[in-house]
C-alpha cells in the first residue's frame, strides 16, 4: 500500500509541476506541494546551483587557477546569486521529484533511521560532520529532531561522524523528547504525514494503518501500535481516522494507568535493609516514579512533570526531611571532635584544611566546561543564581532530591522547557554524579 501511496503523491506533484518541462525556483516555490516536499526540493536544487558555480570556475579557460584560495568563497558567493536562476531541467526533475517523496515519507515515519540513510552513503560508515549537519537540513518537518542533531553534533565535537553512533542517538533522543506527549500533542506531530496523504487524495481522511504503526513503534510505543493493528483487524480497515487514532491512543495512557494502579505496593516499594544499600559504584535506589525495568531510563518526563506542575516546597516541608551529609562533604570538613574536651584541645591544633572542590565541579563533572551555557540558557545568565543552586545540588544525597532541587529551583522559576537541548545535557550530567557514568 505503501508504494501505490508513493504512486499517487508522484501523480498530485505532476499535476502541478509537469514531468516534460523544466521546473524554476520560482514554480517551485509557488507549487503549493506540501512543505517537507517543497523543502526537500528546493535544498537540492540550491545544493545543484552550488556545485554548478564550483563546476564553472573549474574548468575555465586556463587564465584562473581553480586552487587558488578566493575562488571558493567566489563560488559561494556566485551561487548565492544564481539561487534565483536555478531550475531543475526536466530528465532531472523526473530524478529528484520521486526521491524527494521517498526520503519525505520514511523521514515522517522513522525519522532517525530516515536521516542516517538519506546522510550516508552505502558504502561509507563515516561522514564529516559538516556534511552531516548539510544533508539533515533537507528535512524541515520534526523541528525538534534538527535541533537534537545540532545539540549532538555540538556535544560530540568530531569531524567525522559514525553512522551506527549517529542513527542509534538519533532514535534515543527522538523517543526520549516525545516520551510525555499527550493524545493531542501525538495528533499534532502527526499533521505533516496527514497533510502528504491528503495531498495524494487518499479517502477515507486519515493514514493508513502500517503507517502509523511504524511510526509509533519507532517512537517506543508498543502499546499504541499495538492496539492500531487491533482496531484495524477488527474493523478490516486499512486506514485510520484522526479521531479514532485519539481514541486510541487515550486508551493506551488509560490501560497504563490502570496497570499502574493494580501494581502492589510492597512490589512498587521493597523493603531495604542494609544488605541492600547502594555501593559507592551503584546507582542510588530509583524513587516511586521510576520506571521498574532497568534495560529503559526512566523518560525525562516521568522525572520532572509531577515536580514542574506540582506545588513548590517550602521552607518547613524543607525542615522536615533534612538531607544527610554527602560523603565528599565529610570528608572535605574532617572529623569532628567526640567530646566538648576534645574540642577544647582541637581549638589549640592547627588544623590544615583540606583543599575545597568547587561545588559545580562535584555536580557538573566534565560539564562544567558548559557552565556559560547553562548559565545563559537555564538562569537568564544570573551567575549567582547558578552558584547558590550549585551549592544545593553539592549536598544532594541522591538523585531523587537532585531532580526536585532542579524542578524547583530552575525549570519552574526560569520557565525552563525541559526537552531543550540545554536541560537535557544539564540532567544528563547531574545524574551521571549517582548513576556512576561519566558527564
Amino acid at each position: 500500500m505503501s508504494q501505490s501511496i508513493q504512486q499517487r503523491i508522484e501523480a498530485a506533484v505532476h499535476s502541478r509541476l509537469p514531468a516534460d518541462q523544466p521546473v524554476s525556483r520560482m514554480a517551485l516555490s509557488e507549487s503549493g506541494l506540501p512543505e517537507g516536499i517543497r523543502h526537500f526540493l528546493l535544498q537540492t536544487l540550491d545544493r545543484r546551483v552550488h556545485l554548478e558555480s564550483s563546476r564553472l570556475l573549474q574548468h575555465g579557460s586556463g587564465w584562473i587557477d581553480p586552487s587558488h584560495p578566493a575562488t571558493g568563497p567566489l563560488a559561494d558567493h556566485v551561487a548565492e546569486q544564481l539561487k534565483a536562476a536555478g531550475q531543475f531541467p526536466a530528465d532531472e526533475w523526473n530524478k529528484a521529484m520521486p526521491q524527494a517523496v521517498e526520503a519525505l515519507m520514511a523521514y515522517l515515519q522513522e525519522p532517525a533511521r530516515a536521516l542516517a540513510d538519506f546522510a550516508f552513503t552505502a558504502d561509507s560508515s563515516t561522514l564529516p560532520a559538516s556534511d552531516l549537519r548539510r544533508r539533515t537540513g533537507y528535512f524541515c518537518d520534526y523541528p525538534y529532531m534538527a535541533r537534537a542533531v545540532d545539540a549532538w553534533l555540538q556535544k560530540r565535537d568530531e569531524q567525522e561522524i559514525d553512522r551506527t553512533a549517529f542513527e542509534s542517538a538519533m532514535r534515543h533522543l527522538d523517543c526520549r523528547l516525545t516520551a510525555d506527549y499527550s493524545d493531542h500533542q501525538w495528533v499534532a506531530l502527526l499533521q505533516p504525514l496527514v497533510s502528504v496523504v491528503q495531498f495524494a487524495g487518499i479517502q477515507p481522511a486519515g493514514l493508513p494503518v502500517p503507517m502509523v504503526v511504524r511510526f509509533f513503534e519507532a517512537k517506543d510505543r508498543p502499546a499504541i501500535a499495538t492496539l492500531i493493528r487491533q482496531a484495524a483487524s477488527v474493523h478490516r480497515a486499512e486506514m485510520i481516522t484522526m479521531p479514532s487514532l485519539q481514541d486510541i491512543i487515550r486508551k493506551a495512557f488509560e490501560n497504563e494507568r490502570l496497570q499502574a494502579e493494580e501494581t502492589p505496593e510492597s512490589a512498587a516499594e521493597p523493603e531495604t535493609s542494609t544488605a541492600d544499600a547502594p555501593t559507592p559504584d551503584a546507582p542510588s535506589a530509583p524513587d516511586n516514579e521510576q520506571q521498574a525495568s532497568t534495560d529503559q531510563p526512566m523518560p525525562l518526563w516521568k522525572r520532572f512533570q509531577q515536580r514542574v506542575d506540582g506545588p513548590a516546597k517550602t521552607e518547613a516541608d524543607t525542615r522536615e526531611t533534612p538531607s544527610p551529609q554527602p560523603l565528599w562533604k565529610s570528608f572535605e570538613q574532617g572529623e569532628a571532635p567526640a567530646s566538648a574536651a576534645s574540642a577544647a584541645e582541637a581549638d589549640k591544633i592547627p588544623i590544615k584544611e583540606a583543599p575545597r572542590v568547587e561545588a559545580q565541579h562535584i555536580v557538573l563533572g566534565t560539564a562544567v566546561r558548559s557552565r556559560d551555557r547553562f548559565i545563559r540558557d537555564l538562569f537568564d545568565g544570573d551567575e549567582d543564581m547558578f552558584t547558590d543552586v550549585m551549592e544545593q545540588l553539592s549536598e544532594a544525597p541522591d538523585w531523587t532530591q537532585a531532580s526536585a532541587i532542579i524542578a524547583e529551583r530552575i525549570f519552574r522559576p526560569y520557565r525552563v522547557d525541559i526537552y531543550s537541548g540545554v536541560a537535557v545535557d544539564f540532567t544528563n550530567a547531574v545524574e551521571a554524579r549517582y548513576s556512576g557514568q561519566p558527564s
